[in-house]
């Protein structure tokens, strides 16, 4: 067995650690544009909130990152997109 194909299945043990999976999706999230109507346009604000001033990141860094994704959007070049991960599985 290879090494990558070892480290596969102790990757899988650990995910599935006494259940079987059923069912496995990727849920994409997908914003191509920038408005008040989509997600990681609300997102921008709870980073926001949440980043400035933790993990040495200062308010000023935050605010000059929230600002250049609004100009980004203004601009009609933003983009945005996030894959979430759906498990269904059972006890084995």
């Amino acid at each position: 067995m290879s090494d990558t194909m070892q480290f596969n299945n102790k990757v899988s043990q650990r995910i599935y650690a006494g259940l079987v999976p059923l069912k496995q999706e990727v849920v994409v999230l997908f914003n191509p544009t920038w408005s008040e109507n989509t997600f990681s346009y609300h997102l921008i604000g709870l980073i926001d909130s949440f980043m400035a001033n933790r993990y040495e990141i200062t308010r000023e860094e935050v605010q000059a990152w929230t600002e250049d994704l609004r100009q980004v959007g203004e601009a009609q070049t933003y983009f945005f997109s996030l894959n979430r991960y759906l498990f269904l599985a059972t006890r084995s």
